[in-house]
Parts: C-alpha cells; sequence; structure tokens
C-alpha cells in the first residue's frame, strides 16, 4: 500500500467530486479520512496499485486542486518518476457519471414487472377504451386462429417472456463490444407495447426500434404481415421474432422476409413455444381451435432450417426437449445472418 498525500481546494461538493474522479487516473481508493479546515479539505489515502493485468501505470502519487468548483489540474508521479498532468472538470464529471445515473433511471425503472405493467395499462386503456384505436388487418400465409388467439391475450401487458431472448441478444452485443442504443431493431409480433418497454429497459433506444403486427392500438406498432413487410431491404440489425412464428403456414416465406430487412450480420431471435400435445389435442383441451399453425417446430435445428444457408453462427440456444406430455416448453435461438 502506497500512502498518497491529497490536498482538496473549494466545497465539499468539489472535494467529494475529485474522489469519484480518482479511479479515472488509476488510482483505487479504499479508504478516506482527516481532519478539516474551513478552506481546504485534507484527506490521506490508502490507495493499491493497479489491478493485475491492467496497462495503468501504477500511481505513487496525487496532487489535485479545485477552484471555484473546477478541478483545474492533476499531476500523477508514476514509479518510474515520470509525471502525467490531466485536465478534468466537474462539469465533465456530471455528464459523464451524474448524468447518466439520472437519464438511467427511468430505463430501469422499466425491468420492474409492476412497473412496466403499469405504464403499459395506462396506454392501453388511454389507446384503446378512449381513443379507440385498435386495429386488426388479415394477412396472407397467416393461420387463422392468430388474430383472434391474439386478442384474448392482449392484457398480457407485461410480455415477461420476451425477456428470454432478450437477454442473449444484449450479451452477445455487449460481449462484441456493441452498444445496443446504436442498432436499429425489429420487433415482430410484440402485440402490446410490453415488450418494447423490456427493449428499452435492457438499453435499446426508443428511437430506433419499430414493431409489425397483424393487432395495433400504439403508434409504436406498425400494423402489417410479416410474410410482406413494408420496411426497405437491410434496414435493421436486430429482428427479434418472439413467439411469432409458430402462427405461420408459410414459415420460409417469413423467414425470407426476415432475412430481407437485416442487415447483413444482423442478429435474429425466435422463439416458439411447443408441446408434446398434437394441434388437435390442444384445441379440445383448451382453446376450442387450433392455436397458431398445425404444421409445428419441433426443434431449434427445424427453425434454423428455415433460413438455410444464411446463418452464419448460432449465439444462443434452448432446445427444451425434457418435458413431459402435459407440459409446455421453449425453443429459443438467436443466430447471425451472412
Amino acid at each position: 500500500m502506497a500512502r498518497l498525500r491529497v490536498v482538496l481546494w473549494g466545497t465539499n461538493y468539489g472535494a467529494t467530486a475529485a474522489l469519484h474522479m480518482m479511479p479515472r487516473f488509476g488510482i483505487y481508493t479504499t479508504t478516506a479520512f482527516g481532519p478539516t479546515s474551513t478552506s481546504a479539505y485534507w484527506y490521506t489515502l490508502a490507495a493499491s496499485p493497479s489491478p493485475v493485468g491492467s496497462d495503468r501505470p501504477r500511481h505513487l502519487s496525487y496532487h489535485c486542486r479545485i477552484v471555484r468548483g473546477e478541478l483545474m489540474a492533476a499531476e500523477l508521479l508514476s514509479a518510474d518518476g515520470s509525471k502525467t498532468k490531466h485536465r478534468r472538470s466537474l462539469g465533465r464529471a456530471m455528464r459523464n457519471w451524474i448524468g447518466p445515473m439520472f437519464s438511467q433511471w427511468p430505463r430501469a425503472q422499466l425491468r420492474v414487472t409492476l412497473y412496466r405493467f403499469g405504464l403499459a395499462a395506462v396506454r392501453y386503456a388511454w389507446f384503446v377504451l378512449i381513443l379507440r384505436r385498435l386495429k386488426t388487418v388479415a394477412g396472407e400465409g397467416v393461420a387463422a386462429s392468430t388474430v383472434r388467439h391474439n386478442l384474448r391475450g392482449m392484457l398480457d401487458l407485461h410480455v415477461e417472456r420476451s425477456v428470454r431472448l432478450i437477454y442473449p441478444i444484449v450479451t452477445t452485443l455487449l460481449g462484441d463490444r456493441q452498444d445496443p442504443a446504436e442498432k436499429k431493431v425489429l420487433s415482430i409480433g410484440p402485440r402490446t407495447e410490453g415488450e418494447l418497454f423490456n427493449l428499452v429497459a435492457y438499453g435499446f433506444r426508443r428511437r430506433n426500434i419499430r414493431a409489425l403486427d397483424l393487432i395495433s392500438y400504439s403508434p409504436m406498432v406498425d400494423l402489417g404481415d410479416m410474410h410482406a413487410m413494408s420496411y426497405p431491404d437491410a434496414s435493421f440489425d436486430i429482428v427479434l421474432a418472439g413467439w411469432v412464428i409458430s402462427y405461420s403456414d408459410a414459415k420460409e416465406q417469413a423467414a425470407a422476409e426476415i432475412a430481407r430487412v437485416a442487415k447483413p450480420g444482423a442478429i435474429v431471435a425466435i422463439g416458439v413455444e411447443w408441446g408434446r400435445k398434437t394441434p388437435e389435442q390442444v384445441a379440445a383441451e383448451r382453446a376450442g381451435y387450433i392455436v397458431g399453425s398445425a404444421k409445428r417446430l419441433p426443434t431449434v435445428d427445424a427453425i434454423l432450417e428455415l433460413f438455410g444457408d444464411r446463418v452464419d453462427r448460432v449465439y444462443f440456444r434452448q432446445d427444451d426437449q425434457d418435458i413431459s406430455t402435459n407440459e409446455v416448453g421453449d425453443l429459443l435461438v438467436v443466430f447471425r445472418l451472412k
């Protein structure tokens, strides 16, 4: 441990800001204590060396001076005796730390199921019950029961299961050092706004998100058919098709449209619910009609086969085959297109 002597001139706010800025200079503070006066604040710090493998030099001394709320200069003395001068301002500190803290707070709240449900419910009541904006459209290649069945599920406003696909998408992007906020996203078949709020909650920028569905009440969701989308070629970095392709009677056509609107190297995420019962058994026991297409996708490989040689790399897959006759499982896959 190196014992460092730091003198901070200015207000309590300035002193606190300077202490928080020290890790930016490679100083990792573990304790802070000492007497204070009305004109200056004196702290003795116990600072550890830079972490193993870090390319930052091992700083052994640090001195900074704050004048009228501005951190004017910081001089670092490295182990080899060299000195480095840095200039930082409290304004920059606000932009780098304080600003993002408050700007990300509403986004973080959307990860809370109750908060997300409440926001979606208020907007649903406004657009559907008051403004009467709920509209539907028929689509070619769409299973006959699609609109009818999904209208029955409109109150699933928080759309919790969409996180099962959003998690691996975000993990893939961050692993490749890519910022989700810069990616253009298409959500196919979100039904309500809950899935879109989930995307915002996990770092995607609202203005970069488009959505398409046969049912829409929201200005955030375009009314249309995934078999014949109106978007230009190579428009999106990410296409999220969660639990929608199973409603298609022309799955190859839907896959071709997804590949068309996706950019080269885009990420595609698809989810399918499946079970061991036949569509006719499900119709007799639960819905009274066949839910979705009678042509089922039983495995993740069957989903990938729809895209053929367009698939470049599979990032994530969950092939839930360990289910009993009465259970329902998920087939999830996240992959990159060529």
